[in-house]
């Protein structure tokens, strides 16, 4: 989605581009040609996972590499020789232990990049990575990562471009006001593994669509988070109503998804009421 590769003629009434993204899955995997484990009971992600069958998966990266639509990277391609793999591609997923230096992406006009850390133990090597340099870059995907004194990089608020940030299960303490500035943002995932502090600029970002925080976060400066702005906002995990503006919450007119923690009377009957007289609007 944050690509462009979902279209929006395709949506019909009320839909948004997750619905359509949906039906694209549905149709793979009615034709067998991925695998899609369900949740029926779930109305936000009815698809657990997906994995290609072992042959079609070849047969993409095969043809992805031809085309320099995607590059993968792993261990078993060997060592911190990474000439082999300077082959030009718009997207990057890497899959190592180690990593020396960023000569693997120099010189790539690369359009998404992914990283995920499944390996337990500290990764510093993305702390003397230029990711400035990635000035094309709409997704950027760092999952399951160690950050020194667990900060995030401050060259990601350069990435004017990017539309999806994830940094779910790594290990950070402040979201930089920088990432709050980036003007093309659809997509957050703070799902980390620290009890992360955001600034109260997250309401300026006018295009955030779909906002994951881990339940137990915390406002830099201990005053309540403001959500007015947020006009864009689709999906929003972990509202809370002890750091968030609760009547804010009742101005997001395009919510359609939301997990709360809510304390107190006031604040739980004000958004129980304001969602049954918006049935039509939440799912």
């Amino acid at each position: 989605m944050a690509e462009g590769m979902i279209s929006y003629e395709d949506r019909g009434r009320g839909e948004i581009l997750r619905d359509v993204a949906e039906c694209y899955l549905f149709e793979l995997a009615s034709k067998c040609m991925v695998e899609v484990k369900m949740d029926e009971s779930s109305v936000y992600n009815r698809f657990i996972s997906c994995r290609l069958h072992d042959m079609i998966r070849e047969l993409c990266l095969s043809k992805a590499k031809d085309e320099e639509f995607l590059m993968v990277v792993d261990e078993q391609m060997g060592g911190q020789d990474h000439e082999p793999w300077m082959c030009k591609t718009s997207r990057l997923a890497i899959h190592l232990n180690e990593l020396e230096d960023d000569h693997i992406w120099k010189d790539q006009d690369l359009r998404a990049l992914l990283s995920i850390n499944k390996i337990k133990g500290e990764r510093k090597y993305w702390d003397k990575f230029n990711l400035g340099m990635l000035k094309f870059l709409r997704v950027l995907i760092l999952e399951g990562h160690h950050f020194k004194n667990k900060k995030l990089l401050e060259e990601i608020g350069k990435l004017i471009l990017l539309k999806y940030l994830s940094l779910r299960d790594s290990e950070v303490d402040e979201l930089p006001i920088s990432v709050c500035k980036l003007p093309c943002l659809q997509s957050l995932d703070l799902r980390v593994n620290s009890r992360i502090a955001l600034p109260n600029s997250i309401h300026k970002m006018k295009h955030l669509r779909h906002l994951f925080l881990h339940w137990n976060f915390r406002s830099v400066c201990g005053e309540k988070l403001k959500l007015d702005g947020l006009n864009e906002l689709e999906t929003f995990i972990w509202f809370h109503s002890r750091i968030h503006e609760t009547t804010h919450l009742l101005k997001l007119l395009k919510l359609q998804v939301l997990y709360a923690l809510v304390e107190g009377d006031e604040s739980l009957s004000m958004i129980v009421d304001h969602i049954l007289g918006h049935q039509d609007q939440f799912r």
